[in-house]
């Protein structure tokens, strides 16, 4: 009894598969730069990893209404790049990568979530008084005024 037991529980894990990964965890096939967080007007830069044997990377960007796509040139290389330049809200969503071997398309499962954040009007009212302080202060240094410059807000107070 004991024997057929030990001899069932051995061929159960002989039919078992163990799966195991040595070295690094895999990375992502697709990232931004400098971040999936970005505000409104700024670039941000979507990388493609490939896998081997692909020669062409296309960026693909999900909207209800179609793909929009970005190809990269033909060649062999292991990161493909995609600089998106003044980003808006209807660049927000989901982007993927879509990779030719030189003989069929293949498609990762990796999505990446781009957001697009507007600048809270506070904050940008705030780098704006101290650019302008900057740049005035600068052209005043410059003529030879020197001097301290306080920008006052609305309501009387420095910035």
């Amino acid at each position: 009894m004991v024997l057929g037991a030990a001899l069932l529980g051995l061929v159960f894990l002989m039919a078992q598969k163990i799966w195991a990964q040595y070295g690094p965890p895999p990375q992502p096939s697709i990232w931004a730069v400098p971040g999936a967080v970005i505000s409104t007007g700024s670039a941000v830069t979507i990388f493609c990893r490939a896998p081997p044997g692909v020669i062409r990377v296309c960026l693909i960007h999900y909207v209800l209404d179609g793909n929009w796509f970005d190809c990269t040139p033909q060649g062999a290389q292991e990161v493909f790049e995609f600089s998106l330049k003044n980003m808006t809200h209807r660049n927000a969503g989901f982007y993927y990568c879509d990779y030719f071997n030189g003989s069929e398309w293949l498609q990762n499962n990796d999505i990446l979530e781009l957001v697009v954040k507007k600048i809270h009007i506070k904050h940008f009212w705030s780098l704006l008084k101290i650019s302008l302080a900057w740049t005035i202060g600068a052209q005043r240094e410059a003529q030879g005024c020197g001097g301290a410059l306080n920008v006052v807000t609305h309501q009387g107070r420095p910035a």
